[in-house]
């Protein structure tokens, strides 16, 4: 990244944050990156955020807060949907907040941050940008096969500093990053030029560059650069490929089965009773394809009466 010591600040809201509409912002604010999404609900501020960002002129960006928990695609869905009519004038890349709030095995998360991922990124043709921590990130980094699925994409550190972080601390501890796009280093407000335009709490964030910088790094990711390792998506996509992993889960856990029926059942469709719910319904929905049935991972009737069960 860059080693000048000027630094550039972007701060962050989500519906939470109330700031005064009605006001000048300080000159020192440059962007703000609002969330636009939180699992597959909307922010009910995104529209307020964006619409005060592009009045005062600030960079603008969008991100997701995403449940570690849930499926992906439709959170990922949710995030389009969120922005939708609003992509070209979005500034800074889009973002996944990754915060794993609950234990999660780490394949799982990994899965899904990717599958996360690799949806927006297709339909935007930008890359990502990863919100989180060192206490998330490292062990989710441990095995070294996983880093090609995050270290083409900037990163957005959380990591509280009491002051403002000076040069030297911009070095990564989280490969496989060698630097930082944005540094969280805050939510305390500690700056009196904000305090005194917002009294509460507030994320300050610091870019390690000048506004130029800034605006060079949002420029060349709205052109794509790093795009062109990104799959394409398919162009006829699979009959699997919009199963409902959560309202399959939630339907066949409501079905009239004993756990000796399930788990013949899972023999037999050759699924994984260990597995996350996206693996567990794609490997249903695959046996109901091949044998003749809708695709649709719920274990009903009639998948039951082929099962003979």
């Amino acid at each position: 990244m860059y080693t000048t010591k000027k630094r550039t600040l972007v701060i962050d809201l989500s519906q939470h944050n109330r700031i005064p509409l009605d006001t000048t912002p300080p000159e020192s604010i440059k962007g703000l990156i609002a969330r636009s999404s939180i699992n597959r609900t909307r922010d009910t501020y995104w529209d307020i955020h964006f619409d005060f960002a592009k009045k005062v002129g600030w960079l603008i960006g969008a991100y997701c807060f995403f449940k570690v928990w849930r499926p992906a695609r439709p959170q990922a869905e949710a995030f389009l949907q969120s922005i939708s009519g609003k992509e070209e004038a979005l500034d800074f890349p889009p973002v996944f907040d990754l915060e794993q709030t609950r234990k999660e095995e780490q394949h799982v998360v990994y899965e899904r941050s990717i599958e996360w991922l690799e949806i927006v990124e297709a339909a935007l043709g930008r890359r990502c940008m990863i919100y989180s921590s060192e206490h998330y990130m490292k062990p989710l980094l441990q095995r070294p096969e996983w880093h090609a699925g995050f270290e083409l994409r900037p990163f957005w550190k959380s990591r509280y500093w009491p002051e403002h972080p000076e040069p030297g601390e911009w070095t990564s501890r989280v490969p496989p990053w060698d630097g930082y796009a944005l540094w969280q280093c805050t939510s305390s407000n500690n700056r009196p030029d904000t305090r005194a335009w917002y009294n509460k709490r507030l994320d300050l964030n610091y870019f390690p560059g000048e506004f130029e910088d800034l605006k060079r790094f949002c420029e060349a990711n709205k052109a794509g650069c790093g795009f062109e390792s990104i799959p394409e998506p398919p162009s006829t996509p699979s009959p699997i490929a919009d199963v409902d992993a959560e309202k399959a889960w939630e339907y066949n856990r409501r079905q009239d089965m004993t756990t000796a029926q399930r788990l013949r059942a899972f023999e037999i469709m050759s699924v994984d009773p260990f597995a996350s719910d996206e693996r567990e319904a794609r490997a249903i929905a695959s046996w109901q394809l091949a044998n003749g049935l809708t695709p649709d991972a719920m274990i009903g009737p009639k998948t039951r009466e082929v099962l003979g069960l």
